[in-house]
C-alpha cells in the first residue's frame, strides 16, 4: 500500500523507505505500531469503513479502539444524519463537486481581481462578484457565530478555504478525489458506506479531536478541505456528521509522526488517493510533552489494559514459526522429490516409450496373424499330401512295401 505514495504529487519517498528498508529503525518500530491495531478496526479502516462500523457509540466495536486521552494518531470521518454511519450517494457527490467548482471560481475571481492587495472592489466584474459571493455565503455554513457570517451585500472578503498565495491546487484534487467515487452505473439511492478520511495526530488526541468537530469549532485549526467538504455538504440542506477515532496510541514521544505515516498508509488518507490529507504525514515536530508519567500510562493501555497487541504479536509469532516448518518441509521435499518441471518431463518420456511400446504391439498382432495364416497353410497342404497317398494306396503292385516307403 506504501508503493501507493510512490507516484503521488506530495512528496513522500523518505516515507516509502521506512516500509521498504527491513534493517532500518521506522521500519521495526512500523512493525511493532502495526500490531497494536485491533484486526476488526484494521478492517474497517483499510475499508474506509470506520465511520459507519462506529456511526453507533454503544456498538461494541468501540471495544476494539482506544480512548480518547493518549498521545497517539487519530482518524477523522464524515457520515450523514439518519443514515446510521452511511455517506452520500453518487448522485449527492456530484452536485457536492458542482458547489466546490463554484467555490473554486471565487478563490480564482479574488485572486484574478487582487482584492487582497490596494486595489478596489470596484474594478472586478459581475461575474467575478457573482462567484466570490457564492464562495463567502458557503464559508458561511461551518460559522459557528452569526454576527461573523457573511451578509449579501457587504464588502467581499476572501473565500476562507483558498489555499496560500490564491491557490486552488487543494480543491482541484479534492474535486477529483470524490469524482473517483462516482459510479453512474450504482442505484444513485444507494448511500456509501465508505467515507473520504483524514489522519491526525497529537500528544494530546482530545485536544486536536475537537478542532475538527463543528458542533466544537469553526474548524479554522483544521484541514481546509475537511471544513470546505463539510461547508458544501451543508449547503446542499444535508448535516455532516464528524466521527472521530484514535487508532493508535503511542508509549513515546518519537512514535507519534510513524504512526501517522502508517495510519495514512492503511487508510489511503493523502487526498491524491482516496481521503482529505493534503500534506505528507510525520511531520509533527519532535519535541515538545515529554512527561514521563503520561507515556507511562499510554504504554500501560497498550501492553496491559488492551489484549489485542498481545494477541496480534503471538498471531504473527505462530506464523512465522509455522513457516519455517513448512519451508523445512518445503526443502525436503525438493531435495528428495522430483520437481514440476522433471515430472512433466517424466510424463512426456513415458508418452513417447508408451507410443513406441503401442507400435510393437500392433507390429506384433501383425505377425502374429501371418504366422497363424501360414501355420493354417501348412495344415491345409498337409492334408492334401495325405489324402493324395491314402488315395494313391495299392496304384502300383510291382512295389513291395519298402519301395514303397522308399518312394514316399
Amino acid at each position: 500500500m506504501a508503493e501507493e505514495l510512490r507516484n503521488q504529487n506530495i512528496a513522500c519517498n523518505n516515507i516509502i523507505n521506512d516500509f521498504v528498508d527491513e534493517e532500518s529503525k521506522a521500519h521495526t518500530d512500523l512493525r511493532i505500531l502495526f500490531h497494536t491495531i485491533h484486526r476488526k478496526t484494521l478492517r474497517s479502516l483499510v475499508l474506509g469503513q470506520l465511520p459507519h462500523d462506529l456511526h453507533d457509540r454503544y456498538s461494541s466495536n468501540w471495544n476494539n479502539v482506544y480512548d480518547k486521552e493518549g498521545p497517539g494518531t487519530y482518524l477523522i470521518g464524515i457520515s450523514i444524519e439518519d443514515r446510521q454511519g452511511a455517506f452520500l450517494n453518487w448522485k449527492e457527490i456530484k452536485k457536492v463537486t458542482g458547489h466546490l467548482e463554484e467555490y473554486r471560481a471565487g478563490c480564482e475571481a479574488w485572486t484574478q481581481g487582487q482584492l487582497g492587495e490596494s486595489y478596489g472592489q470596484s474594478q472586478i466584474t459581475s461575474a467575478q462578484k457573482s462567484a466570490i459571493q457564492k464562495a463567502c455565503l458557503i464559508d458561511n455554513e461551518m460559522e459557528l457565530d452569526d454576527d461573523k457570517k457573511w451578509e449579501p451585500g457587504s464588502r467581499l472578503v476572501a473565500p476562507k478555504c483558498m489555499g496560500g498565495k490564491g491557490g486552488v491546487s487543494n480543491i482541484n484534487h479534492l474535486i477529483e478525489m470524490l469524482g473517483r467515487r462516482v459510479n453512474e452505473s450504482f442505484d444513485e439511492d444507494t448511500y456509501q458506506i465508505s467515507s473520504p478520511v483524514y489522519t491526525g495526530c497529537g500528544r494530546r488526541m482530545p485536544k486536536r479531536l475537537l478542532g475538527h468537530d463543528p458542533d466544537y469549532s469553526n474548524l479554522k485549526s483544521s484541514s481546509h478541505v475537511l471544513r470546505l467538504l463539510q461547508s458544501c455538504i451543508r449547503y446542499m440542506g444535508l448535516k455532516p456528521l464528524i466521527h472521530s477515532i484514535p487508532i493508535i496510541e503511542v508509549w513515546e514521544q518519537r512514535l507519534i509522526g510513524l504512526s501517522e505515516v502508517l495510519v495514512t498508509v492503511l487508510a489511503q488518507s493523502l487526498i491524491t488517493i482516496d481521503g482529505l490529507n493534503v500534506i505528507k504525514p510525520g511531520t509533527v515536530p519532535g519535541a515538545g510533552d515529554t512527561n514521563v508519567d503520561f507515556y507511562k500510562e499510554a504504554k500501560k493501555a497498550v501492553w496491559v489494559m488492551r489484549p489485542w497487541f498481545r494477541e496480534n504479536l503471538q498471531e504473527s509469532l505462530s506464523y512465522l514459526q509455522g513457516r519455517d516448518i513448512l519451508q523445512g518441509c518445503f526443502e525436503t521435499m525438493k531435495a528428495q522429490y522430483k520437481s514440476v518441471g522433471e515430472l512433466r518431463k517424466s510424463i512426456d518420456d513415458t508418452k513417447v516409450e508408451q507410443g513406441k511400446i503401442e507400435e510393437l504391439k500392433t507390429n506384433f498382432s501383425e505377425a502374429e496373424e501371418d504366422v497363424d495364416k501360414r501355420l493354417q497353410d501348412a495344415r491345409e497342404h498337409l492334408g492334401q499330401l495325405n489324402s493324395f497317398l491314402d488315395k494313391s494306396s495299392g496304384m502300383f503292385p510291382d512295389l513291395s512295401e519298402d519301395e514303397e516307403g522308399d518312394s514316399e
